[in-house]
């Protein structure tokens, strides 16, 4: 189960995520301070590729809780309310990447993009906005 990687258990086909989970511990460890200019750079432009990747995978997970209602297991309303209640995602960021994820699916090309970190979230949100406004 891929809860599991929130109390240190591992789950199978989740193991992506608990490394995902480690690399990201291993990141917060470093002690920015003491790198030099050029590694302050590189890793500044890397976690935020990293972020706009994760924030792919995050944005279709949401799409799934909500096309198989998990998030009315625990008698919430929303995703988005869910999310924001179980996580520190805001109500707003959290009903956008909802929004991103369900859009996604009829717009395989960006979703790919998205997903391969070619696009990050502002842009692909923006694509589904208005592809949304259009239909």
């Amino acid at each position: 189960m891929c809860w599991g990687i929130l109390i240190g258990m591992d789950g199978g086909a989740c193991d992506p995520f608990s490394a995902l989970t480690q690399a990201a511990s291993a990141c917060a460890a470093v002690d920015v301070v003491g790198l030099t200019d050029g590694e302050v750079l590189d890793v500044a432009l890397g976690v935020a590729g990293v972020l706009g990747l994760v924030e792919s995978v995050l944005a279709r997970v949401a799409a799934a809780l909500g096309v198989r209602s998990l998030h009315s297991c625990d008698q919430v309303r929303s995703v988005p309310s869910w999310l924001a209640g179980r996580t520190e995602l805001s109500h707003g960021r959290a009903k956008a990447l909802v929004t991103t994820g369900r859009g996604l699916a009829a717009c395989p090309l960006v979703e790919a993009a998205y997903a391969e970190g070619r696009l990050g979230s502002p842009k692909v949100e923006a694509m589904i906005e208005v592809r949304e406004g259009v239909e």
